[in-house]
């Protein structure tokens, strides 16, 4: 096993990196793949069946505004993993930081209509009250 990995290491180096960690960082970004599928499919299918059995539309409305992001965040979790196991989590962190950023403002982009609509009707519930 040991020659196993010697080999690996010693043929396999990109900047420095040995072999081993680039197998296990791409093994991540594989399982990351995965659990981004098996999420937005198995526990996001779940919870939609959960909000269809209550009265309100808006829990409808706002899992399906989470879907695409929650999923991708997923993602960007096991890249960050990745990223950790590699050993260059310090030059990527700002790209990373970047991505969570991404997928708050694709959030509040994505939530604004909803949130618009549920104000709406708010407000006329209420007689357009002020104070």
């Amino acid at each position: 096993m040991k020659e196993i990995v010697y080999f690996i290491n010693s043929k396999f180096t990109i900047f420095d990196i040995p072999g081993t960690r680039i197998f296990i960082a791409f093994v991540i970004i594989i399982v990351a793949l995965l659990f981004k599928r098996i999420f937005s499919q198995w526990v996001l299918k779940y919870l939609d069946h959960l909000t269809r059995k209550t009265k309100s539309n808006l829990d409808d409305a706002l899992l399906e505004i989470l879907n695409p992001p929650l999923s991708y965040l997923v993602l960007l979790l096991g890249f960050q993993l990745a990223a950790i196991s590699v050993g260059v989590v310090d030059s990527l962190q700002k790209v990373i930081q970047l991505g969570y950023v991404g997928l708050m403002c694709w959030l509040i982009y994505r939530s604004a209509d909803v949130f618009t609509v549920y104000l709406e009707r708010l407000t006329k519930k209420n007689g357009n009250r002020t104070g």
